[in-house]
Order: structure tokens, then C-alpha cells, then sequence
């Protein structure tokens, strides 16, 4: 097996590394670091593991914006030759031309054995977890905890549609910046201003919801589409928001009271084991499935 730099020519070989059945967070986040050097605040460097002149692995390495006190990480194996040492061997290879003495991150799911394996033979070790739960909206129930959810006396619960862009964008920011300050803090916050807006404009704003007390914005919902269920972004927009539990609480009912009247069949939590509000509220729920990530880290 050779390791190699990225050369021109090598995109297509990558991309068929992605299985068919991948999973679509992995899609959308791990498979997409691939790709030619790129320098400055994004810096990236892709290595490329070949047998016979067959392209077989890929590993890379960015930096990230949002979080610059971890390395983005992405490896990937093509089917048929994993559990050979080929993604051992990326990853050392990249710790080894890192730019910066921090660890190297990923996302796992614990149902993913391969990736799994990997995690423990490079000595990776778990700062994060989400528990990605799922609840059934035709699920009676469901219809049950909804109606048992009652926000409080001056609190207004109500749809996001029809509320400023911007806004909306700096609730999201909000609520991102003090979830992750204990964890991963945020580094740019510029970057995540972009990033909020972007995210914001994908979001279904007739599923979403938020609460306001004493006439602010303090709690919201956003609702994404990601082709297999709706997934919810759920959060007081601080940590100390009093009743925030209780508020949090209503404005997830009135989201998924919408979902129900669209038939829905699934929708999951985006959210961290260690969310203040959402983790009770979660708790909570009559939920029929799980399908957890871990957030790993190496070196």
C-alpha cells in the first residue's frame, strides 16, 4: 500500500469510496472534506492510500472555523478492503503532517462496527455524545405529551414563518454559541454568523416554532428536512432562560403537533446528551427509536 498527496485526477476515485448506503450525515459532512490543498483559515490536506494504482482510502484533515481548538477529520475505506490497517494507517499518516499539535475529530455511529473498530484501534477517545432519538408523530401516544405540554403564563408560542431572516439567523447563532462553549467553543464568530444564515434558509420555517417571553425571542425549533425524517434543532437561545425546561418543552409540542397534522412519519433531535433544556424534554418523550453518534477525538 502506498500514501500519497492529493494529485489533479483524483476526485472521482474518491467519491466512489462513498458507499451507496452511506449514511447521509456522513455524505454531507465526513466524505465532503476530500479534496485538493486548500491554505488558510480552511486549510486542508487530503492523503490518498493506493494498492496496484487503485485509489483504496482517503484521509483529510481541515481546519475549522467554528471550532479551532480540534482538526476536522474524514477517513474512508473502500468496501472490500476494510479491516486490512489501511484507515490505521491514514490516520497516522495525518496525525503526522498535521499543522497544528490538536486532535484529530470525527462523528461515529455506534451502529457503524467498521468505523467503530477503527475508533478503537486508533485510540480515539468520546467528547461528545448525541443520542439522535426518534419520535413516531402518529404515535397516540405522542398526541398525549403534546397536550400535556402547557408553556408558561407569559410565554407565546408560536410559528417561525413570516419572522425576519435575520433574526432568525441570530437566534440560531445564539443558541449554537452557548450549547458548545463548555465542549468546543466557538472561534470565529463571524463565520458562524454565515454559517447560521445559510442553515436558517434551509429550514422549513412551517414546521419550526419558538417561544417568546416578555416579548423576545427565547426558545426555538428548526425544523430540516434531510430525505429520511424531519430533524429538529431544538434550544433556548441562553443558558440561564428561566423555566427553560417548561418553555422548551411547549415550543417542541407545537412543532411536532404541526408535524402530526402532516402526517409525518419520523422525526429525530439533533442535540447532546448534556443540553440542559432539551435533554429532559427528550427524556420525556415517548421515543421509538435511537440511532446515537459519538463525537471522537485522536491524538
Amino acid at each position: 500500500m502506498l500514501i500519497r498527496p492529493w494529485v489533479d485526477g483524483d476526485a472521482g476515485a474518491v467519491t466512489a469510496l462513498l458507499d451507496t448506503a452511506a449514511d447521509p450525515l456522513w455524505a454531507a459532512q465526513g466524505h465532503r472534506l476530500h479534496g485538493p490543498d486548500r491554505d488558510g483559515a480552511r486549510r486542508r490536506r487530503t492523503l490518498i492510500a493506493t494498492e496496484a494504482d487503485r485509489v483504496v482510502g482517503a484521509v483529510t484533515v481541515a481546519r475549522n472555523e467554528i471550532h479551532p481548538g480540534r482538526l476536522s477529520c474524514g477517513v474512508e475505506v473502500a468496501a472490500g478492503h476494510r479491516r486490512r490497517g489501511i484507515g490505521r494507517a491514514l490516520i497516522q499518516a495525518a496525525l503526522a503532517t498535521r499543522p497544528d499539535p490538536l486532535p484529530l475529530v470525527g462523528k461515529v455511529r455506534v451502529r457503524d462496527a467498521s468505523a467503530m473498530a477503527l475508533g478503537r484501534a486508533v485510540g480515539a477517545s468520546t467528547y461528545q455524545r448525541c443520542p439522535d432519538p426518534t419520535v413516531d408523530p402518529t404515535d397516540n401516544r405522542l398526541a398525549q405529551w403534546i397536550h400535556a405540554q402547557a408553556a408558561p403564563s407569559d410565554v407565546d408560542v408560536r410559528g417561525l414563518a413570516g419572522e425576519a431572516p435575520d433574526v432568525l439567523a441570530r437566534a440560531f447563532a445564539d443558541l449554537y454559541l452557548w450549547v458548545h462553549e463548555r465542549w468546543s467553543r466557538v472561534g470565529s464568530r463571524a463565520a458562524l454568523a454565515q454559517i447560521a444564515a445559510a442553515t436558517v434558509a434551509e429550514a422549513d420555517l412551517g414546521l419550526s416554532a419558538g417561544g417568546w417571553a416578555e416579548g423576545r425571542l427565547a426558545a426555538v425549533v428548526f425544523a430540516f428536512d434531510d430525505g429520511e425524517s424531519i430533524q429538529l434543532v431544538a434550544e433556548t437561545l441562553r443558558r440561564d432562560t428561566p423555566d427553560g425546561i417548561a418553555l422548551l418543552a411547549a415550543t417542541v409540542a407545537a412543532t411536532l403537533d404541526r408535524a402530526r397534522s402532516r402526517s409525518i412519519g419520523a422525526v429525530s433531535f439533533d442535540g447532546h446528551d448534556d443540553d440542559p433544556h432539551l435533554a429532559p424534554v427528550l427524556a420525556s418523550l415517548p421515543i421509538v427509536s435511537a440511532d446515537p453518534l459519538l463525537l471522537l477525538e485522536i491524538g
